[in-house]
């Protein structure tokens, strides 16, 4: 075999693999564009089982830190979100308990018990 064939064989395979490399990393880059879209999507409407689904396509993406980000900021809004929802159910029972409290004893409803603007 020819000396100068064989080097020019090579030289195709090489360019060859380049461009496959390239192919894989373009399709890698649109692929992981289009599971941030969905997985954004996914924690706008709160569906944790899609969330779920997208959150284990980070890894194979290359990109685990992202996927953790990503997820440590839809946890902290669900947990922002369920807390003002407990608040606002245990400021409710308060003031439903304020006024059946003024119903029984009259007056504030802080019967014997005075706040710090009152000492």
């Amino acid at each position: 075999m020819d000396e100068n064939l064989l080097k020019e064989s090579v030289s195709d395979e090489r360019e060859s693999i380049q461009t496959s490399i390239e192919v894989l990393q373009e399709a890698r880059k649109k692929l992981s564009e289009l599971v941030d879209k969905e997985f954004a999507e996914a924690a706008k409407d709160g569906d944790e089982n899609k969330v779920e689904k997208y959150l284990r396509l980070f890894p194979l993406l290359k990109e685990p830190d992202k996927g953790l980000d990503k997820f440590g900021k839809f946890l902290q809004i669900k947990i922002t979100k369920k807390s003002k929802e407990v608040i606002i159910a245990r400021v409710g029972i308060s003031d439903r308990q304020n006024r059946v409290n003024r119903g029984i004893f009259g007056g504030s409803g802080n019967s014997g018990n005075r706040g710090f603007s009152e000492i």
